[in-house]
Order: structure tokens, then C-alpha cells, then sequence
């Protein structure tokens, strides 16, 4: 989304490089816009494992809601998934979801919540 000059992208998509180029190409079509922001809208590693490519190519802030920072800080926590898969079903959907969620972590994401005064995040 954007208002004239400066933008904001709505989620980060996946952190592989075909999804990522995919993205990068599409501000390049718009380079009049300036992406300010990459809004996260929820902990999912289908939206939120881009993140960090996408903060360097663009220098835009990566922001969330607080209540969300926890589960990408530590990809290892349990943190509730659309997709669960024990290694024992599916090790490579397991492996998969755990890289997504290591490049999740990565951002070290901005909260954007009042309640989140205290957080290293915050500036």
C-alpha cells in the first residue's frame, strides 16, 4: 500500500529466494514508492520469513504487533501453526517449516504497541 511517494508492504511472504525476487521485482516495476515499512500481520512463516531480505534490499522498518514478537524471536518455541508436521510424519515439511521460521526470527522486528514501551525493539 502507499500515499504518494512512501509505502508500506503488507507482509513479508516466504524467505526463499524465488519468493523474495519475486517481491524485489515488483518494487522495481513501482521505484517511485519508497517502501517505509514491512507490516507483519501475524507470526506465520508464509508471511513473515522474507522479512529480513526484504528489510536489506529495501531499508524498510519491520513492524508488529507485540503480542506477536515472541514467537518470531525464538523459532523454537511452540508457537501455534496453520501447519504442524512431527519429523516422524514428515521430516522434510518439519525441516522446511523449521528454516522458514529460523528466517522469521532473523528481522528482529520493531512492535508497534504501546504496551510494548519496554521492549528492545523499540527505539
Amino acid at each position: 500500500m502507499h500515499d504518494g511517494g512512501e509505502g508500506a508492504l503488507v507482509d513479508s511472504g516466504f524467505g526463499d529466494e524465488k519468493s523474495v525476487r519475486v517481491r524485489l521485482d515488483f518494487l522495481k516495476e513501482h521505484s517511485a514508492i519508497k517502501v517505509r515499512y514491512i507490516l507483519l500481520t501475524h507470526h506465520h512463516f508464509d508471511h513473515t520469513s522474507g522479512a529480513q531480505q526484504l528489510r536489506k534490499a529495501t531499508g524498510a522498518q519491520v513492524v508488529l504487533h507485540a503480542s506477536e514478537e515472541k514467537f518470531l524471536l525464538d523459532s523454537k518455541s511452540e508457537a501455534p501453526q496453520d501447519l504442524e508436521a512431527s519429523a516422524e510424519e514428515n521430516k522434510q515439511v518439519a525441516e522446511a517449516i523449521q528454516r522458514f521460521r529460523d528466517q522469521a526470527a532473523r528481522p528482529r522486528p520493531t512492535c508497534a504497541s504501546p504496551t510494548a514501551r519496554s521492549s528492545p525493539w523499540v527505539p
